[in-house]
């Protein structure tokens, strides 16, 4: 089940709270986001705040959208 959460992201160590982003949770332990950046597919990590995930830029900053047809499968999955 896809899930609206809150995505911190860490880079160079750090996080703040300014940069935190809405996303959807995706089942396979990715979350999808969408912003003035553009949007993409990372892996996230847990937090110790139930409605939020931590993507670790430092540790893994693959998008692995690879393919702009997987936005499609993504709203009707």
């Amino acid at each position: 089940m896809k899930k609206l959460v809150t995505v911190a992201y860490v880079f160079e160590g750090k996080s703040f709270p300014c940069e935190n982003r809405r996303g959807v949770l995706l089942e396979d332990g990715k979350v999808f986001i969408a912003d003035e950046e553009g949007v993409g597919i990372y892996a996230v990590q847990p937090s110790d705040e139930p409605e939020t995930v931590i993507v670790n830029l430092d540790e893994n900053d693959t998008n692995y959208l690879t393919d702009p047809a997987m936005i499609i499968d993504l709203i009707v999955a």
